[in-house]
């Protein structure tokens, strides 16, 4: 009868203890504003890491994050972990969203692209981005570019993207346009956004100016004169500490911007180029995409530490002037093998 007893005690205490700490953990999940959940993933991928919580805790404007849910499995771990950093911070909301919600429209407005399933949004008082899949997995691939492995890396790209709609020092990077030139596809802005600058578009005719908050101007590729207006005004802001990235291939138009070439000492070839080393270019099947020497300096140094490797489309040589003013050093930074040569006429030729 006393075994029974002690037994029928020990039950109850265990009871009235397990009660109590039901009770402190709902009591806990309610003071927080947050549901009790647990993360049954494999890896924690719903589980917001500490210095997460803690960069989202000093977040002082208002952020609405979207996603736009296909309901895969994926998609519920995102929303999940999304949920759980937006529950750190009262100016966070979360909201799951169809590709037929009537918002998607104005989402792709703010981020000037369509939003479409399984992308993220987020958006501030002062600017939006969309995080897409080459945002919140990265991947590895082998040498015939197969899908080796990925890794999902979503709170890193929503913290990213939080820090870079609230920030009020942004650097701006623009895209001149109004010559003909190509239109980003998404990977600059995206690299970008990886370094925490913004993006936009800046028509440029001889009636307009560079922004004063310009750090850096792009140039893709134009196919029309930018008129000699519009040339003098890129130099004088590169004379003045500006910079600009002039990105060209063989069918590019440049005549007006020699100027600007021909101040920093380079010199425009003509022809496509090619490579005929091994181990210069892709494969076979593509020769015009060469794989370059790259030019001992600090920023090859950087490009080897984060494991970057070089690709050149449809190129054309650009060489240093034979003359140059005073005090300009020019360093080839990417360069093609001792094998390297130039097809004067590629459209017109039938082997490369």
């Amino acid at each position: 009868m006393m075994k029974k007893i002690l037994s029928s005690n020990v039950l109850r205490a265990l009871c009235i203890i397990l009660a109590l700490l039901i009770t402190v953990l709902l009591i806990w999940a309610t003071s927080a504003r947050q549901a009790l959940r647990f993360d049954m993933s494999s890896t924690g991928l719903m589980t917001p890491s500490a210095d997460g919580k803690q960069m989202i805790q000093q977040v002082e404007n208002d952020v609405d994050i979207y996603l736009v849910t296909r309901d895969t499995p994926e998609d519920v771990h995102h929303a999940e972990l999304i949920s759980r950093l937006a529950d750190q911070n009262k100016h966070m909301d979360f909201y799951v969203i169809k590709s037929g919600d009537s918002r998607i429209s104005s989402l792709s407005a703010a981020v000037g692209q369509s939003v479409s399933d399984g992308q993220i949004v987020v958006i501030s008082d002062k600017r939006a981005v969309l995080l897409t899949s080459n945002d919140i997995y990265t991947y590895t691939v082998d040498k015939t570019y197969s899908l080796t492995s990925y890794d999902d890396i979503t709170e890193r790209a929503v913290l990213n993207a939080i820090d870079y709609v609230t920030r009020d020092d942004m650097p701006v990077v623009y895209a001149v346009t109004g010559h003909g030139e190509a239109t980003d596809d998404g990977s600059i802005r995206h690299a970008l956004f990886d370094i925490g600058a913004d993006f936009r578009s800046l028509p440029l005719t001889s009636g307009d100016e560079i922004p004063d908050d310009a750090a850096c101007l792009f140039i893709i590729n134009p196919t029309e004169n930018v008129g000699p207006d519009v040339a003098n005004k890129i130099l004088s802001y590169l004379k003045d500490g500006g910079h600009l990235i002039l990105l060209t291939n063989f069918t590019s138009t440049l005549d007006d911007l020699s100027v600007i070439t021909d101040y920093y000492g380079m010199q425009r070839q003509g022809g496509l180029v090619l490579d005929s080393e091994a181990g210069s270019y892709i494969s076979a099947d593509y020769q015009v995409y060469l794989v370059p020497y790259i030019t001992d300096t600090d920023l090859a140094n950087e490009m080897s530490s984060a494991l970057l490797k070089a690709v050149l489309p449809l190129c054309e040589s650009i060489s240093p002037a034979p003359t140059t003013r005073a005090q300009l050093k020019v360093v080839p930074f990417l360069t093609t093998s001792p094998s390297g040569y130039r097809k004067l006429n590629p459209d017109k030729v039938t082997t490369l």
